[in-house]
């Protein structure tokens, strides 16, 4: 997301050909991603893996210094990207488009945008994780059915939606609608007052929930 990787060497290493299958997809599933944080369940989802099995394949590759545990989900550690090198690391199949670019309330950051979508279900979508780099904040969801993922960025005084699109398939018009509708609220909300939170104001508007 926030953070590209060159991980096309031509030297293999025998770090990654002496892991065994399930914890190099994990790794490989992570440094598509970043330096995004990604959530035990989107890792389950994406992976199609027990949650026991996960859960001990990745204890092991935390004790190995391979991936890092936060509060906001699992990430690839400097240590993970070093044991892929010289493996390819394709990109998800298909294309991303932009689904809708708006403005932001002037009184609404990036990082109340996190606050009030992020870890949230939708419909037809699951939550995979978060990302942040200098002055964005991405958002990522995926479909129930296909995986295929939806995004939010936050930053700069403006939010965007964007959808993937698989091949020979279809942008998430349906899961990306239920996000907008999150994102609408937004708009209807008064500047906060000094000593007033925008978050706990939102969080308490009518209609909005996960």
């Amino acid at each position: 997301m926030s953070r590209e990787r060159d991980l096309h060497l031509e030297r293999p290493t025998r770090v990654a050909d002496a892991l065994p299958d399930r914890e190099l997809s994990i790794l490989t599933e992570l440094a598509r991603e970043g330096d995004a944080r990604v959530a035990f369940q989107g890792l389950r989802r994406r992976l199609d893996v027990h949650q026991q099995a996960l859960v001990r394949t990745l204890r092991r590759l935390e004790s190995r210094g391979l991936v890092a545990r936060d509060p906001a989900g699992y990430r690839l550690t400097e240590a993970g990207f070093a044991a892929l090198e010289g493996r390819s690391v394709s990109p998800v199949p298909g294309a991303s488009i932009t689904l809708v670019s708006a403005l932001l309330p002037p009184h609404v950051e990036a990082e109340a945008v996190a606050e009030l979508l992020g870890r949230r279900w939708f419909r037809g979508l699951r939550w995979y994780g978060q990302s942040g780099g200098p002055g964005e904040i991405v958002l990522t969801w995926t479909t129930e059915a296909e995986g295929a993922r939806v995004r939010v960025r936050a930053g700069a005084g403006t939010v965007t939606v964007e959808s993937d699109v698989p091949p020979g398939g279809h942008p998430r018009f349906a899961g990306a609608h239920a996000v907008l509708s999150a994102i609408a609220e937004l708009y209807g909300l008064a500047p906060p007052g000094p000593s007033e939170s925008l978050v706990t104001i939102a969080g308490d508007a009518p209609g909005f929930a996960a």
